[in-house]
């Protein structure tokens, strides 16, 4: 994602899309959410973190791609969307706010706006970044200190599940998983990491150079991350419990 636009590209397609309707509508693009158990649903959903709206895009990559408002964050002292993840099993868009007081996670039902939940986390570290594995009814984020924590979808059970302190200074910043797996994948600034659902004896994934990454994907057996070159940020693709295969920007 760019500053004022949306670049996906379908696993099988040779180029990547641009889409002019997403440049139309966001001011700053801050996270995205996708239906991970059936991409063929075509819809995609994203944050405009600076006018703190959500947005959904119908059709995904056909020529009648059409993008809705979903909602406007209204809560009072609400300054920023910080991340979006969607729970396709029960239609929820959780999402983080950025708060005066500090950082809450809170759905809303895309079918039914109306049905939303009260706060589900608080915290007073910067929340940056959530990811949910539907199958197991899990939530995870990463806090500024580098360390994760996992709760149930209800927002129930908290507790951390790694501390960099306990992994080298390491720290994780974003989360990922297979939704067919009991396999977690925590990326820091070094590697990415295997886990399973509780956090526990992490192994080296895959090795990258020490760029930063921004986010991380699994889908089947191939592997996702965007780290920054020299010049731009690119997508870095390899095989499961293998090294560096293939990059494209």
């Amino acid at each position: 994602a760019t500053s004022s636009s949306i670049v996906y590209r379908s696993l099988n397609a040779s180029v990547p899309y641009v889409s002019t309707i997403y440049q139309s509508y966001a001011q700053q693009t801050t996270s995205l959410a996708v239906n991970a158990q059936d991409p063929s649903d075509l819809v995609v959903y994203f944050s405009d973190g600076g006018s703190k709206e959500v947005f959904r895009i119908n059709k995904v990559g056909t020529e009648n791609e059409e993008v809705h408002q979903l909602f406007r964050e209204k809560s009072q002292g609400v300054t920023n969307i910080v991340d979006i993840a969607y729970d396709w099993l029960n239609e929820r868009l959780y999402y983080v706010l950025e708060t005066r007081q500090g950082y809450v996670i809170k759905w809303r039902k895309v079918t039914d706006l109306l049905v939303m939940s009260e706060i589900l986390v608080t915290e007073t570290n910067p929340i940056t970044s959530i990811w949910l594995h539907n199958t197991y009814k899990f939530m995870y984020y990463t806090l500024s200190d580098g360390s994760v924590t996992r709760c149930s979808l209800e927002g129930k059970k908290c507790k951390v599940i790694y501390d960099p302190i306990d992994n080298g200074g390491y720290k994780v910043h974003a989360v990922t998983s297979d939704p067919r797996t009991k396999s977690i994948y925590l990326s820091t600034s070094s590697s990415v990491l295997k886990t399973d659902l509780e956090g526990k004896d992490p192994v080296t994934h895959v090795s990258h150079t020490p760029s930063q990454p921004a986010a991380v994907a699994a889908f089947g057996e191939l592997f996702y991350w965007v780290e920054a070159d020299t010049h731009a940020d690119v997508v870095v693709q390899a095989r499961r419990s293998a090294h560096l295969k293939d990059t494209t920007e």
